[in-house]
């Protein structure tokens, strides 16, 4: 079961300045990490390629409902980096030209939050992360909800906290348990039951990991999946795929690197709507490890 260390006493801090959130985005491994953010009108989202031949494609000849444009400009190498700061609420769509659909993002910008924030920051220590935001400014604001989430879009509550009325730091301590990555943010409710997000943060953890973990990510899945493996040490297994009857849709060899490797599956798009089951046994038929999928 999931322990979370108790809330710190929030702290008071008074200042005049209103920072511009910067949000990070990762460029690999063809996604986008995370692949949906939900920003606030004049936020900055900054993409590093790290690997691969991408570009960012949200242009409103390929997306007509996008208020404006995004485009970093032909394909590249790695590496790079392309930022834009969002001045126009709506939702914006986007893909990599190289990979089209299956390489593709959205993000949400809301209109001003009824606060003035300042940050909202995340940092990871022996495994528990300490969630860190703060407030320059709070009016007929009601509470604040922490959450956190495995894959960037279905978020569960973590706790509830109650606005001070005032400029205030807020800390929470949550144990990241042997998850490798967990994205948080903070739903915002004002007295008028209205809700805004904070931009969505990603940690990762610092435990070393002492099993191997599979994980498969989104789940459930529109477009495509990928299967992040947490590995103990460098060795080679067998990666397969198979529908609820028992077909076998993909089956490969593959190296696994100690730490975190990723395998992706386009093809997973064109699956039909159901439940898929992945396996994946070393050489030596040593270790199994299985999980399931579903398709939306």
């Amino acid at each position: 079961m999931k322990h979370i260390l108790p809330l710190l006493i929030s702290t008071l801090f008074f200042y005049n300045a209103k920072a511009q959130a910067l949000v990070p985005v990762i460029v690999n491994n063809f996604s986008f990490t995370p692949p949906n953010l939900v920003i606030n009108q004049g936020d900055m989202v900054e993409w590093t390629n790290a690997g691969g031949f991408h570009n960012i494609n949200g242009t409103t000849a390929v997306f007509p409902t996008n208020p404006e444009d995004i485009f970093s400009g032909a394909p590249a190498g790695a590496p790079w980096v392309f930022s834009k700061t969002f001045t126009l609420t709506g939702t914006y769509s986007y893909l990599c030209d190289v990979h089209g659909i299956n390489m593709s993002g959205t993000i949400t910008v809301n209109g001003p939050l009824p606060i003035e924030l300042q940050y909202i920051n995340v940092a990871v220590n022996k495994g528990i992360c300490k969630i860190e935001w703060k407030t320059d400014k709070e009016e007929n604001l009601a509470n604040f909800v922490l959450q956190r989430s495995s894959n960037a879009i279905d978020f569960t509550d973590v706790t509830t906290v109650s606005a001070n009325h005032m400029p205030s730091v807020y800390n929470y301590f949550d144990d990241m348990g042997t998850h490798p990555f967990v994205y948080y943010r903070v739903k915002i409710t004002d007295e008028n039951n209205l809700v805004k997000y904070t931009p969505v943060r990603l940690a990762q953890n610092d435990i070393k990991i002492t099993k191997n973990t599979l994980n498969l990510l989104p789940n459930p899945y529109v477009d495509h999946f990928h299967i992040s493996m947490q590995s103990v040490g460098n060795w080679a297994g067998v990666v397969a795929v198979y529908d609820f009857t028992g077909r076998t849709l993909y089956k490969e060899k593959h190296n696994f690197a100690e730490g975190n490797n990723y395998i992706h599956l386009e093809n997973s798009g064109s699956y039909p709507k159901g439940l898929y089951i992945v396996s994946v046994r070393n050489v030596n038929n040593i270790e199994y490890m299985s999980a399931t999928v579903v398709k939306e």
